[in-house]
């Protein structure tokens, strides 16, 4: 292997694909028994929560009853517990902003509208700072405001008993969904973290095999790393409801972190690696660099082996092998260095060499970090700054709070004009609704689930409620009776993927089983409510349909501009570290990736763009870091390019992206003069083989993002109709 590997390191081809046929299967749809499950520890707390609160004869008790379905609606114990805190927190806050408005605004109709709105647009600004459940907690306190404030501004003198009202039926059903919850054993966040950690080594070993290898085309190492950086971002969202449960696995939130950045680092090293052979396939030809290839052999066996280890975390003997082949090959990068005034092919090897021996270094320390991750060892040496951090949407923000602003100002102008009984059951669903999916990804897809859902269940909810119900005596009788109908429609719907229609569906119900309905048996009053109801939603998709329609390209076009400009304010960071770069990016170039859909074969796409673009930026932050000791010349070589592609990223133009490639190209010439010095110290000869090496993966990496600029600009000239001239 390592013979052919010998003759053909320079001419390996990255398109080589191998396609398999595989005999036809039948599947069948298997029992979803965590859905069933779901659906029956659901239905028993939302129907002991609406037990309780017809004890306690509650005004609206159907809150209770919704409650369980909106917090439940995760079927992880973790987040079952961590979305509860966030609804507390955000039925205090909201129940706190209901009567400072009530209170200020309740005798001026349309200045407490606006105020209303206004407070909505400003939570669901402060829902996109955030990524975890606390950003769940703002818009709770929005789509709160709305429940609890339109039905307070409308009676004043008894503001503060709807207010608590509300506000203890949803603490119900909080308690009971987290209760129930915990006693019927669901799903652990722990179990799904440790899926999702052994996923990522099995994505990251594809990745490095790929890499190292050299034969992987570029549509198979970006499907390796949107894996891989999806996994990252799923780990990351999971971080808080971990830290609320007993997982019995041992994994510490603490460590999960350094573990994530270090995988990706990892993987920008092999990206960086492999586009540093790429650059040097376009050399003049030369005697075959034999210590390079044995090193690059050394390296796929060694990386492949440490993968495999970290399956088996105990394995110390296997950790201990690899230790020796990381110093063997350190040995043979001190040897070489020896030999590096022999010409320009033994500096191009020399630099070969540094950057394999980055990514043994990054590979030492992602084992540390996995090693730590399930042991009660702490993580060493790991810098505080570096974090996983979530870039604040701006645009998504504003775009959202206007949407809000428009959707309640529409809702709150129809009911003005027409005077409906019912509108303010209406305004407070445009309320809700506007409010409630604002950090969905896709919040027009929700709201039509939510719609459809609604309109679904308004005749079930009809027959259950005037046909059903008044045959129960008393509240026992009632919530037995209902048990097994929410379970099996729950469980059915959830089986099916449905899960928005499911919720909806539960919010209809509960609306219609309010005791004055069943008691007074006015039709008319139900369906009043449910045509208010769903009326509020469907304002909410006209709002998503004709206000700022958005196609998928254009959405591609906002998440790439957003990850430039995230790449250029973090190399602007003075002294940032590479690993605290990734931290800065990755959730960014997750939220690109997911918008990128899979490419043509032999054509760059929006992934390859994005994700060239940040290995370039995690290649410049390497050149940032570290300076002392350097010769001078060298130190204003590396910082004019620093400086050039930091100002093609703040100012992408072709004039800014010719620029960086020639400083790019005056470096690597630089280095490669510079070598053939005789009076170079060993650290000097270090940092300009580090130079000489990030100068050629920028320049190929610029080169890569001009081809891509190229070919577009081509494809969309020939999209152009021709247009005939005449004389």
């Amino acid at each position: 292997m390592r013979q052919q590997a010998t003759r053909s390191w320079l001419c390996r081809d990255r398109g080589n694909t191998t396609s398999h046929s595989y005999p036809l299967r039948t599947n069948f749809p298997q029992l979803d028994y965590k859905a069933w499950g779901y659906a029956l520890h659901a239905g028993c707390a939302s129907c002991l929560a609406l037990y309780i609160s017809f004890s306690l004869n509650l005004d609206e008790s159907h809150w209770a009853f919704t409650t369980c379905y909106i917090v439940g609606g995760q079927r992880l114990q973790g987040k079952i517990l961590a979305k509860s805190i966030a609804r507390i927190v955000g039925t205090l806050v909201g129940a706190i902003a209901s009567f400072a408005l009530v209170n200020a605004f309740a005798q001026h109709g349309v200045l407490f509208i606006t105020c209303f709105a206004a407070w909505l647009s400003l939570c669901a600004i402060c829902s996109h700072s955030r990524r975890d459940d606390w950003a769940y907690a703002w818009v709770l306190s929005g789509y709160t405001t709305a429940i609890v404030g339109i039905p307070a501004a409308l009676a004043p003198v008894s503001a503060f008993d709807i207010i608590s009202s509300r506000a203890e039926n949803i603490l119900i059903g909080i308690l009971c969904i987290t209760g129930v919850g915990m006693i019927a054993s669901p799903e652990l966040v722990g179990h799904r973290v440790t899926r999702l950690v052994r996923s990522m080594d099995k994505n990251l070993s594809d990745l490095l095999s790929m890499c190292l290898r050299l034969k992987a085309a570029p549509q198979e190492l970006n499907q390796a790393v949107k894996k891989l950086v999806s996994n990252a971002a799923l780990v990351e969202d999971l971080r808080f409801g971990l830290g609320l449960e007993e997982t019995g696995t041992g994994l510490a939130t603490a460590k999960i972190e350094p573990f994530q950045l270090e995988c990706m680092e990892l993987a920008s090293c092999a990206l960086n690696l492999e586009a540093y052979f790429s650059s040097a396939r376009h050399l003049p030809e030369r005697t075959e660099p034999r210590y390079l290839i044995r090193a690059l052999n050394i390296c796929h066996e060694t990386l492949m082996d440490l993968l495999q280890a970290n399956r088996n975390w105990n394995d110390k003997d296997r950790f201990d092998r690899l230790q020796q082949q990381l110093r063997d090959l350190d040995t043979l990068c001190s040897f070489l260095e020896e030999r590096h005034r022999l010409g320009f092919p033994a500096a191009v090897e020399l630099a070969g060499l540094i950057k394999i021996r980055c990514l043994l270094a990054a590979s030492q320390r992602y084992l540390e970090t996995r090693s730590a991750l399930v042991s009660q060892k702490a993580i060493i040496h790991f810098p505080s700054q570096a974090r996983m951090e979530a870039a604040f949407d701006s645009h998504a923000a504003v775009l959202a709070a206007v949407r809000v602003f428009v959707a309640v100002g529409l809702a709150a102008g129809f009911w003005i004009a027409t005077a409906w009984p019912a509108g303010d059951t209406f305004l407070v669903w445009a309320g809700l609704a506007s409010c409630r999916y604002t950090i969905t990804p896709n919040p027009a897809r929700a709201t039509q689930a939510t719609f459809r859902g609604m309109i679904f269940a308004a005749v079930p909810t009809y027959v259950i409620t005037f046909y059903l119900l008044p045959q129960m005596d008393g509240f026992t009788m009632l919530v037995l009776a209902l048990l097994p109908l929410i379970v099996v429609g729950v469980g059915v719907g959830t089986f099916f993927g449905r899960a928005g229609e499911v919720g909806a569906a539960m919010l209809i119900l509960g609306s219609g089983m309010d005791p004055n309905n069943t008691m007074q048996y006015d039709v008319v009053a139900f369906f009043n409510g449910v045509l208010a109801t769903i009326m509020g939603v469907g304002v909410v998709c006209l709002t998503h349909a004709i206000t700022f329609p958005t196609d998928t390209a254009w959405k591609r076009r906002i998440a790439e501009r957003r990850l430039i400009q995230r790449i250029a304010r973090t190399l602007q960071q003075s002294r940032l570290i590479p690993v605290g770069y990734l931290g800065s990016v990755v959730r960014t170039l997750n939220d690109c990736l997911l918008l990128c859909g899979d490419t043509v074969e032999g054509d760059a796409g929006q992934a390859d763009v994005s994700i060239n673009l940040c290995a370039l930026g995690y290649e410049v932050s390497t050149l940032e870091w570290g300076g002392e000791g350097m010769l001078a010349e060298l130190l204003d070589y590396r910082r004019r390019l620093v400086s050039t592609v930091t100002q093609f990223l703040q100012q992408p133009s072709a004039s800014e992206l010719t620029r960086a490639e020639t400083v790019a190209e005056e470096t690597f010439s630089y280095c490669e003069r510079t070598l053939t010095r005789g009076d170079l110290a060993s650290s000097c000869v270090d940092h300009i083989v580090t130079t000489m090496a990030s100068s050629s993966v920028i320049r190929q990496r610029i080169r890569q993002h001009k081809t891509f600029i190229t070919t577009t600009s081509r494809r969309v000239a020939h999209s152009y109709p021709k247009v005939k001239t005449h004389a």
